[in-house]
């Protein structure tokens, strides 16, 4: 389950869409339906949507419709993980928040890194 989390459903937006869309999995719900009251920007719902669809975890129907993708190797651990958020919604929460910041972590070190990375003394002729 957190191998899932952590390759493919990596931020709690993410996480709230398929959520969303996998409990209703007998239906095709429209973006209006998946995002109400998330407060999300357009954009990054768009993005989500496409990412979580090119991960096999959701599918893109016609127009703005998606619907969970049942049939994908990732659906027993999908229901496994949402079983456990019904069950202790704050251990799911804190799983993904030490990815979150595990994530951060790693981004900060490689900036930190890149920092002290020299770049070659340039030669003549090398602009």
């Amino acid at each position: 389950m957190r191998d899932l989390l952590e390759r493919k459903i990596d931020s709690f937006e993410k996480f709230e869409v398929v959520r969303r869309i996998w409990l209703r999995q007998a239906e095709s719900l429209n973006v209006a339906t998946i995002t109400e009251g998330l407060q999300l920007p357009e954009g990054a719902i768009a993005a989500t949507l496409a990412g979580l669809a090119a991960e096999g975890i959701i599918l893109h129907e016609d127009g703005d419709r998606y619907r969970a993708a049942t049939d994908s190797s990732d659906a027993d651990t999908i229901k496994r993980m949402l079983a456990l958020y019904a069950r202790d919604p704050l251990s799911m929460l804190r799983t993904l928040n030490e990815i979150a910041l595990r994530r951060l972590r790693g981004l900060a070190a490689r900036k930190f890194s890149d920092a002290f990375i020299l770049s070659r003394k340039k030669e003549n002729g090398d602009g």
